[in-house]
């Protein structure tokens, strides 16, 4: 079995060596949006729709946050990251949401969580990989669906256009 869990380490190393994510384009290089003209409520409310009609299941909610879940499908990362507890990994998104200049920032964060509410929890942060650039990009078309016909606007295009 370890010899398994070994292979599948190094094919898995090697598959994403070679596999490199466009740069998120933000101040930050996180993913990040704003939202111009439209209250936090609205694009909460929005998010939510769309993050539940995806098959996230909500976690916690508050006025200026949003934190989703979903169980993990795959398998190699249950095997590399699950454990004898709890085989299983869970998903996490959480989204932000701030008062910008007559708007709203919404920033987001992704991370794979193992052996979730016990004392051996484990949190990796997957926002700087393709987790996280797949988060921008959702990020961007909620932001467009506020500004239909204009492109989404992120951090770095709102500091490009001041200057």
């Amino acid at each position: 079995m370890r010899l398994r869990v070994l292979a599948a380490l190094v094919l898995c190393t090697i598959a994403t060596s070679c596999a490199t994510v466009p740069p998120i384009e933000t101040p930050s290089g996180r993913p990040e949006c704003t939202v111009a003209g439209t209250s936090a409520a609205d694009v909460q409310a929005y998010c939510l729709e769309r993050f539940v009609g995806n098959g996230w299941m909500l976690k916690s909610q508050t006025s200026n946050q949003l934190v989703f879940w979903k169980e993990n499908e795959s398998e190699l990362q249950n095997v590399l990251l699950g454990s004898a507890y709890d085989p299983t990994t869970t998903n996490e998104v959480r989204l932000v949401f701030t008062s910008a200049g007559g708007g709203t920032r919404v920033l987001g964060q992704v991370a794979l969580v193992g052996n979730e509410g016990s004392a051996f929890e484990r949190r990796d942060d997957l926002t700087s990989g393709r987790s996280g650039y797949e988060l921008w990009q959702a990020l961007r078309q909620i932001a467009d669906h506020f500004t239909p016909g204009q492109p989404a606007t992120t951090a770095a295009t709102t500091t490009a256009a001041a200057k």
